[in-house]
């Protein structure tokens, strides 16, 4: 096999191969006509010695035809993409995106060498080839003149078209050799790949962070932007992402497809399953560095640093008062306007949040999930069993900085503190007696009843 490339270069080529810098085009032809009866040659003996040694004088040939165009070098994914093959990439100086083929460079070139003569009159985008402006003006027409037989999705090329269809067939040509992973297109697959080399080729001009795929540097440009394309129809609510739009609508259809395993409780989206499934499994993955306080969800952990900050951001416009959370805010803003948004089904009841319905609901059903350990009272508020579980231990953690007496509930240390203030708001429209405490003026009102039946 090895005198056949001598053979043949000694018969072309009687100069040796220096003489190939004069004669590009033939040594093209020669090179073509040397593979191609090579091909055909089978010599069971020389196996991986006689590849190597046509290999090398292959490189030699089109490194030299090519040096300003073509070094045999590899990125990372065309190195894994290709590596189970003996495939010749070639790489372009100016990009470095490679191609297995001559023919395919050269036509990539034209991105760089070649003027962009096909401009858009609607975006004024231009365009080195004219079927590739065809296709652009699709965008802004919305022609889809190719459609799929079996869902009717429409494509703007042909090529779109024959790469869907792959997904009606089942046929995943495309196989990642690290993980034996398969795709149908092989876009995905290129993409697919950047999870084991790390590759992120987009960046943002603002902050330099780095995105392995340009949807991913699209949505976070919209953070810089403050842009909100995707809005709900039913709340109006705004969303960067599609994505999350549609995770969002599901709230207002009510459908939960995400069932946890333990104890069957269903969500609407995916990350709340898992973030709920660390109560089974204990994981709290968050630690503040300053009170060594754990969290299953990153939101919280961000919320509960502020505390050990004193930041409050956010301002009541009404009362000027500070809060942590802007949920918070929101929250004491129904304060000021009145809203209760949370209604029960049962007695028509309103309530401004959504677990003060929660608890009121319990009332109806009767449940009473919380029951003492000591003396089996059941309570339906959590709460209430910890404050009563201070009868129990005698803890009276809330103190009159007046008269340093101690109560056990904060209910009870503000009931006390009117005494100090001598403030009397509750008068009875009997006898014109004032009372301190609503409950007190309660009781006196039942003893004029009891004279007056």
């Amino acid at each position: 096999m090895k005198h056949l490339v001598e053979e043949y270069s000694a018969h072309h080529f009687p100069g040796g191969m220096k003489s190939l810098h004069a004669l590009e085009g033939d040594s093209i032809r020669w090179l073509s006509d040397l593979k191609k009866e090579v091909s055909l040659q089978n010599c069971e003996q020389a196996g991986d010695e006689i590849n190597i040694q046509i290999k090398k004088e292959v490189d030699i040939i089109d490194g030299y035809i090519f040096e300003s165009q073509i070094s045999i070098e590899t990125d990372p994914i065309e190195s894994i993409l290709y590596q189970d093959f003996d495939v010749e990439l070639y790489i372009c100086d100016f990009c470095k995106k490679s191609f297995p083929q001559k023919s395919q460079l050269k036509s990539h070139l034209r991105i760089h060498t070649v003027k962009k003569l096909y401009g858009c009159n609607i975006c004024k985008k231009t365009f080195s080839y004219k079927t590739s402006l065809k296709n652009h003006i699709r965008i802004h027409t919305g022609e889809n003149p190719y459609k799929c037989g079996e869902c009717n999705k429409p494509c703007t090329q042909l090529s779109n078209l024959k790469e869907h269809i792959k997904v009606h067939t089942g046929e995943k040509p495309n196989k990642c050799n690290i993980c034996k992973k398969t795709f149908a297109l092989k876009i995905n697959l290129r993409i697919h790949l950047r999870t084991h080399t790390g590759e992120k080729p987009y960046v943002c001009k603002i902050c330099k962070k780095t995105f392995s795929y340009k949807t991913s540097l699209k949505n976070h440009i919209r953070i810089h932007t403050g842009e909100k394309p995707y809005k709900c129809e039913e709340c109006n609510k705004t969303f960067t992402q599609i994505s999350n739009l549609k995770q969002h609508k599901k709230g207002h259809t009510g459908e939960k497809p995400y069932e946890c395993n333990i104890c069957k409780k269903a969500f609407t989206l995916k990350k709340n399953l898992e973030i709920h499934l660390r109560i089974h499994t204990g994981e709290n993955p968050y630690r503040c560095g300053e009170c060594n306080k754990t969290f299953t969800q990153l939101g919280n952990f961000k919320q509960h640093k502020r505390v050990h900050a004193g930041k409050k951001p956010y301002e009541c416009y009404i009362c000027k008062k500070t809060f942590t959370l802007k949920k918070n805010l929101e929250m004491h803003l129904r304060i000021h306007t009145g809203v209760k948004p949370y209604g029960c089904t049962i007695c028509k009841k309103t309530f401004s949040y959504k677990t003060s319905l929660k608890y009121h609901l319990q009332i109806h059903s009767g449940e009473k999930p919380y029951e003492c350990n000591i003396c089996k009272k059941t309570f339906i508020l959590q709460n209430n069993l910890r404050a009563h579980l201070r009868i129990h231990t005698g803890e009276k953690p809330y103190n009159c900085n007046l008269c340093e007496k101690t109560f056990s509930q904060s209910s009870s240390l503000s009931y006390h503190l009117e005494t100090h203030i001598g403030e009397k708001p509750y008068t009875c429209g009997e006898c014109k007696k004032k009372f301190t405490h609503l409950k007190t003026y309660k009781y006196h009102k039942k003893l004029h009843t009891e004279k007056n039946p």
